[in-house]
């Protein structure tokens, strides 16, 4: 594919050489090499692009600059900025770190949640909506933050 290409549904090697990857759903591997992988529905395998896109859930792994997905996400995203607007369960390692709820761990400069669920984020500043271990008032502690 070279600027853009839209697909319903794809299942196996996806390549986006400049451009923009469009799937519906899609499992397997997305390579966006000068590009981005949007999905649309679910993506269920490993991306590797410069932005890494999923409006709705996704299970694997993510590996770009930026990482988003809008609903759950399962796995692990690298990238210097990964943002969930669903629940995670697993890691994210970056620059700058959300998710709406965590499960798992948060290895960064900065990260962020709603609510850590059972999880640990490691990083100079890490902040949980819902209070550190050491307060429910204090939403934000430096170096490390859990809850189990």
């Amino acid at each position: 594919m070279l600027l853009y290409g839209q697909t319903d549904k794809v299942s196996g090697v996806d390549f986006a050489l400049f451009g923009l990857s469009d799937v519906n759903q899609f499992k397997g591997l997305q390579f966006g090499f000068f590009g981005a992988n949007r999905n649309r529905a679910d993506m269920t395998g490993a991306q590797l692009g410069l932005v890494n896109w999923n409006d709705n859930t996704a299970t694997g792994a993510s590996l770009g600059l930026m990482n988003y997905t809008g609903g759950a996400y399962t796995g692990a995203q690298f990238g210097l900025l990964n943002l969930n607007q669903g629940p995670l369960k697993g890691a994210q390692l970056g620059f700058v770190n959300f998710a709406d709820n965590l499960t798992g761990l948060q290895f960064g400069l900065i990260n962020g949640t709603n609510h850590i669920e059972k999880g640990v984020q490691i990083g100079l500043i890490n902040y949980d909506k819902s209070g550190t271990f050491v307060s429910k008032d204090l939403p934000v502690f430096p170096i490390i933050n859990g809850r189990f």
